[in-house]
This record gives C-alpha cells, sequence and structure tokens, in this order.
C-alpha cells in the first residue's frame, strides 16, 4: 500500500505540470454578452426584440415604420400573437428649466444581446445623453 500512495505522490507534480488551463466560461461569454453594434449602419434595418409570450418588431433607428409581407403593412409593433397590441411608440425629452423639446427620433447607434436591445441617441438636449434599452 505505502509503494501505490508513494507512486501517485510522484506522479502528481509531473501529471500537473502538463495541465493546461481552460478558458472559464466567462471569458467566453464576455464578448458575446458585450453585444453587437452596426455602429449605426443598419438604420433601416428592421429588428426584434423576442420575449416568452411577446415580441417587437421595429427598425434600428427606433422607430415602427409600416413594414412586412406576411400582414403588408402591419409587421411593425408589440406583438402578443395573434393580437398586434400596439403599432409603435414614441417619446419625447423636454428641458424644464428652457421648455425645448426633442423627439427621440432616430438612435445613432443600436446594439443588440443574447437579453435585449440598446438604442443610444447621444447627446439630446445640452449634454444629456439618452440610451433606451427593451
Amino acid at each position: 500500500m505505502n509503494r501505490v500512495v508513494r507512486s501517485v505522490l510522484l506522479c502528481l507534480p509531473v501529471a500537473l505540470t502538463n495541465a493546461q488551463l481552460l478558458r472559464s466560461q466567462d471569458d467566453y461569454a464576455a464578448p458575446i454578452m458585450a453585444g453587437i453594434s452596426g455602429r449605426g449602419s443598419n438604420k433601416d434595418q428592421p429588428y426584434v426584440t423576442a420575449g416568452d409570450r411577446a415580441y417587437l418588431i421595429g427598425t434600428q433607428d427606433g422607430n415602427f415604420p409600416d413594414m412586412g409581407h406576411h400582414v403588408p403593412g402591419e409587421m411593425g409593433g408589440l406583438w402578443l400573437r395573434p393580437i398586434k397590441l400596439i403599432d409603435g411608440f414614441w417619446a419625447t425629452v423636454t428641458d424644464q428649466a428652457t421648455h425645448q423639446e426633442r423627439a427621440l427620433s432616430e438612435s445613432t447607434e443600436f446594439v443588440t444581446y443574447p437579453y435585449g436591445n440598446r438604442f443610444k441617441y447621444g447627446a439630446v438636449l445640452d449634454s444629456l445623453a439618452v440610451e433606451r434599452f427593451q
């Protein structure tokens, strides 16, 4: 029995020196979870944000134009299949001090993640940067 233990203890350092470290799951998932951006070059291309029961279809500039071939002109918006809940939504930012209003009508960048989408509108009023995440 001593001989077996001694053999294992002698082989253990050799086995450990040849072991290669495996990449962690964080290293693998980090670029995927960081999202994919078109850097503003695909603004008129459609996107979908899908959930377990509902999904939202629009274009990468943040708008909801009439689109679709399955139901012509009616595919954009928020769907709870088979019902279309809303045609889209729009937002306006207002500076209460100066009463300036700015519609969030076109995002400068669209980022898609495995768990949602982000619209970056950049500086809207003075130095106020706006992002929408869904």
